[in-house]
């Protein structure tokens, strides 16, 4: 469990420059917490040796590109990498069965982009203690 005073690395992993803006801003403030923003899951995937904290992973990554590694590939590549870092899925998709299949590969925090994005991850940062 983390404690307040400690810093913290965060990746921030989402292919929507807008929505990685709006992430970055959010997490300025908490000045024990430095972020990382990858465009791309394979940009995370690359960078794993420095041993984020908590990766915030966008589930539909470059969906634009079919080749490009997933929310899903990029949660398993990371556990495999990083077994301790936390990750938190953020994603707009609403459908139960991509939900459950998440859950079913371990992930345990899903946020929904929407208007409670942020107090949920403000709750999440508590929870850890980090804020």
């Amino acid at each position: 469990m983390g404690v307040k005073n400690e810093n913290y690395l965060v990746f921030l992993v989402e292919d929507d420059k807008f929505y990685l803006e709006l992430l970055e801003s959010y997490f300025s403030d908490k000045k024990n917490i430095k972020t990382i923003r990858f465009l791309t899951g394979e940009d995370c995937v690359n960078n794993l040796h420095l041993s984020p904290d908590l990766v915030l992973l966008d589930y539909m990554l470059d969906k634009h590109n079919p080749s490009a590694l997933d929310g899903k590939l990029v949660y398993k590549k990371i556990k495999e990498v990083t077994p301790d870092a936390r990750i938190i899925v953020v994603s707009a998709q609403q459908s139960a069965d991509v939900v459950f299949n998440l859950v079913k590969e371990g992930v345990r925090n899903y946020i929904m982009k929407d208007s409670e994005t942020f107090q949920q991850l403000d709750q999440l940062l508590e929870d850890y203690n980090w804020i």
